[in-house]
């Protein structure tokens, strides 16, 4: 009884046992965040992005973080500025930032992203004809945008991760942060649109 009672709580902790934080963030932004992007589709392969820069990647990603949450109208008063000076100083002098080995494996694509073997791109064309054109088709159909995922970053008691979400003619996206706690659960997220 005892060896079946233990197969039995086995078999159903398996999937959510040792899960990495990237999984949890690609699972978060699927069944959390991408529903407030009307009108994209959103396609991944399932890899992790690799960098040779590591601790500047990493320090880039706790500023990017922070400077998201500090571009809200709350934090432009002086106090705000005073504050996000004194973590942007913290930030760039710290050593308890710990970049995540990146995992060999391929992460599991929620159902809400589309799967893709290989990310495609194509060239941005201009001119009235090709807007307007462009215009009518994606009424019709959503734009499709390839997601980046970076390695998790520990800083503090927080584990963040990047996800990029490039629209396939590169010239514009959105980058969304999420924060996670020491338990593994998402607290918090932060995102930004860039434009070329």
């Amino acid at each position: 009884m005892k060896i079946s009672l233990t197969i039995f709580i086995l078999y159903f902790s398996i999937p959510f046992y040792g899960q990495n934080a990237e999984q949890i963030a690609v699972d978060y932004f699927a069944s959390n965040i991408i529903s407030e992007f009307e009108g994209i589709r959103v396609r991944y392969d399932g890899r992790i992005q690799k960098f040779k820069n590591k601790l500047d990647t990493a320090k880039g990603l706790i500023h990017d973080y922070f400077g998201c949450r500090f571009s809200n109208p709350d934090y432009t008063s002086e106090k705000g500025i005073e504050k996000y000076d004194e973590i942007y100083s913290e930030i760039a002098n710290s050593k308890s930032i710990i970049y995540s080995k990146t995992p060999d494996i391929d992460l599991n694509v929620p159902n809400k992203i589309k799967f893709r073997k290989k990310l495609k791109f194509r060239s941005s064309k201009t001119g009235g004809l090709n807007f307007y054109s462009n215009k009518y088709w994606h009424s019709i159909f959503p734009f499709k945008y390839n997601l980046f995922v970076e390695p998790a970053v520990k800083y503090k008691d927080y584990t963040y991760i990047r996800l990029t979400a490039t629209k396939n003619n590169k010239i514009e996206g959105v980058i969304v942060i999420v924060r996670l706690n020491e338990e593994s659960m998402p607290v918090d997220w932060c995102e930004q649109w860039w434009i070329e």
